[in-house]
């Protein structure tokens, strides 16, 4: 069974410096969140022979889009997934690495701080990577013969918007399940319905917490 990745970048090479500030969430064709952990699309933040050369002097930086992946063996860092075939994707900024072309290649999604003493270091000269102590869930997803799509995405910058958006259908859906429960509950029920109609207690606490739990669904998924 294909699936697809989905990578919200919340972090640059130099913040965090060291870890995964990204979010990665693997969905199923279906469209099932099957997993979802820290991950990074950043290089590391400077060249590690050479601190004082920045990450930006020296490496690419992957940018936004939709990729092609397949699972892949790879002789340093064992299976991990293929970006692309290993040919060219678009960089952020200019890479020296490629004569200052805004491209990287050879880009995989493999496990961060392979070989490192420092577990936060990434490891990474543009590669995409997870965090060694997720790394073995994550890649149990995949088999030899895999693939599918990797999305880089940028937080959501009219989150407030797309949450009132979010929630306006649900609240006419859940204002039209108040009127049908003030129509239906009988009189004798055991919470009484005020003379001037007022809705059950208990029918407001119910969708209260429908639409609380529909935020955090929103918030887990932006």
């Amino acid at each position: 069974m294909n699936k697809n990745i989905k990578i919200t970048v919340n972090s640059t090479p130099d913040n965090p410096e060291l870890g995964w500030g990204d979010w990665l969430v693997i969905y199923s064709e279906e469209g099932v969140n099957l997993y979802n952990c820290p991950a990074s699309t950043c290089p590391n933040p400077y060249n590690p022979k050479n601190p004082e050369e920045k990450w930006n002097t020296y490496y690419g930086w992957i940018a936004p889009g939709k990729y092609k992946y397949e699972y892949y063996k790879s002789s340093k860092y064992g299976p991990c997934l293929l970006v692309e075939r290993g040919g060219e994707v678009p960089s952020r900024v200019p890479n020296h690495r490629w004569k200052g072309r805004r491209v990287l290649k050879s880009i995989l999604a493999h496990e961060g701080a392979r070989g490192c003493k420092n577990k936060e270091w990434r490891g990474s000269a543009g590669c995409i990577t997870l965090p060694p102590n997720y790394w073995k869930r994550f890649i149990s997803h995949f088999n030899k013969g895999d693939s599918g799509y990797i999305e880089i995405a940028e937080p959501q910058k009219e989150g407030s918007m797309g949450l009132f958006s979010a929630l306006k259908g649900k609240f006419l859906i859940g204002k039209a399940v108040i009127k049908a429960v003030k129509n239906t509950v009988a009189p004798t029920a055991t919470v009484a319905i005020a003379s001037d109609g007022d809705v059950p207690t208990t029918a407001i606490v119910a969708v209260v917490s429908w639409l609380v739990n529909i935020f955090i669904d929103y918030i887990k998924h932006r």
